[in-house]
């Protein structure tokens, strides 16, 4: 939350959370490495005092970008599964694994599906990180359509081209290219049927062999 320039940003992880958060940063970092230098320079939305929650669409531009959550799942299992990160050690432990134990992403899947979508805000529902409902949401961008999303979002907040940054080059999982390769009809049916919230309200196809596409609703403006 920017209370100077008016916005909240309901922030996705797996979803570009780190090149939107660098993308209208005007922070100035000598960490040009660390995307939580981007991150942690606002305020937080539990900071907000009881007028400005009444007064929430009047007072901010509310926005968040999405993704496709068969991408969103992958990415999170190329990350933090594959990746070794701190994450990985309770969902190792849920499946009964020493914690450097092969996870394969069927496992994963199948773990997210038991209620493991609960356990990290990582593979939290989409849809449950934005509390205030994306009807309220004044712009809804996604991963699929980002470059024509951040300029809408930057020019909503008077970013030029000249002092607005474009991209977050680490942590890429190139999940997208990897999907046919990780997904089997089994995991497909059960991210899709852990995360139908967010596939239903958000707009994107049940297929699998439409994730290059944008979600089927116009981002709003």
């Amino acid at each position: 939350m920017d209370r100077e320039r008016r916005f909240i940003y309901f922030r996705i992880p797996k979803a570009a959370n780190s090149t939107v958060s660098y993308a209208i940063s005007n922070i100035e970092t000598e960490n040009g490495d660390s995307a939580g230098a981007y991150k942690s320079g606002y305020d937080r939305a539990s900071s907000l005092g009881f007028l400005e929650t009444y007064r929430l669409h009047q007072r901010f531009f509310l926005f968040s970008v999405v993704r496709n959550p068969y991408t969103r799942v992958a990415s999170a299992y190329l990350d933090k599964i594959q990746g070794q990160k701190r994450q990985r050690t309770p969902v190792a432990r849920a499946l009964g694994r020493a914690s450097t134990a092969p996870i394969t992403f069927q496992e994963f899947c199948a773990y997210l599906a038991k209620g493991g979508y609960r356990d990290d805000v990582h593979w939290f529902r989409q849809t449950d990180l934005i509390p205030c409902g994306i009807d309220r949401l004044d712009y809804l961008g996604s991963v699929e359509t980002l470059t024509k999303d951040l300029n809408a979002i930057r020019t909503q907040l008077s970013l030029t081209s000249e002092t607005g940054r474009s991209d977050w080059k680490h942590g890429k999982t190139g999940a997208s290219s990897r999907l046919f390769e990780l997904y089997d009809d089994e995991s497909r049916i059960c991210v899709f049927e852990t995360y139908k919230q967010d596939f239903e309200l958000l707009g994107y196809a049940k297929s699998l062999d439409k994730n290059d596409q944008p979600p089927l609703r116009a981002s709003m403006a």
